[in-house]
């Protein structure tokens, strides 16, 4: 019994083992934080789908950053969430 009242006390000085004990909680605050977020992005529109036009377009894939600094660029996915249409947009910058 002594050697895993030893073992405890050693976890409980080592500061890893205490931010683990911590987890549960700053889990459960970043899930709470993350709902908040989703319900905020359902209630706001997309944009116009050409398409079909619903209000469901939304950016599916953001595309890397490419060219020199004051011309960069990127190439963006935007995907409508009714009718599947994709379509590309390139955003200067």
């Amino acid at each position: 019994m002594g050697a895993i009242e030893d073992v405890r006390r050693w976890l409980a000085d080592m500061p890893l083992w205490r931010e683990l004990g911590q987890m549960p909680d700053r889990m459960a605050a970043i899930e709470a934080r993350m709902a908040a977020m989703e319900d905020r992005l359902k209630t706001r529109p997309g944009e116009t789908c050409p398409k079909c036009g619903e209000h469901s377009v939304r950016l599916a894939e953001a595309g890397r950053l490419y060219g020199p600094i004051g011309k960069q660029e990127r190439t963006d996915i935007w995907q409508c969430g009714k009718c599947a249409n994709r379509e590309q947009r390139v955003v200067r910058f």
